[in-house]
This record gives structure tokens, sequence and C-alpha cells, in this order.
């Protein structure tokens, strides 16, 4: 049985800009020690897993 990570870790711009956009806001901000990358960290929730569902329908 496969457990879903309550997290979810957003390494794209663009797709920060579309969560934003839908008003789901991310709990924290990190930089990557290994490539300097940012990435920023949300809670999984139903509005999360609709939004991400949709970005990947779009692509």
């Amino acid at each position: 049985m496969k457990r879903e990570t309550p997290l979810y870790c957003c390494y794209s711009l663009e797709q920060r800009k579309f969560l934003t956009k839908r008003n789901i806001k991310y709990e924290v901000v990190g930089l990557n020690p290994n490539n300097q990358q940012m990435f920023w960290v949300y809670i999984r929730n139903k509005e999360l897993n609709d939004a991400l569902n949709l970005w990947t329908a779009r692509k």
C-alpha cells in the first residue's frame, strides 16, 4: 500500500505562480544546497491536488 506524502515540493517558478493565482499558498520556501535552486513546500489537500491535476492536464 503506497502512502501519499502530506507535503508537495515545487521546484518550478511557473507552477508556483500558477498555484498562487489560485490562492494556494506555500508553507515554507527553501534553497536546495546542492544546486542553489529555490523550492516551495505546500501541504497537500484537495484544493492543491485539483490544481496540480489541472497543471498537468494543461501541459
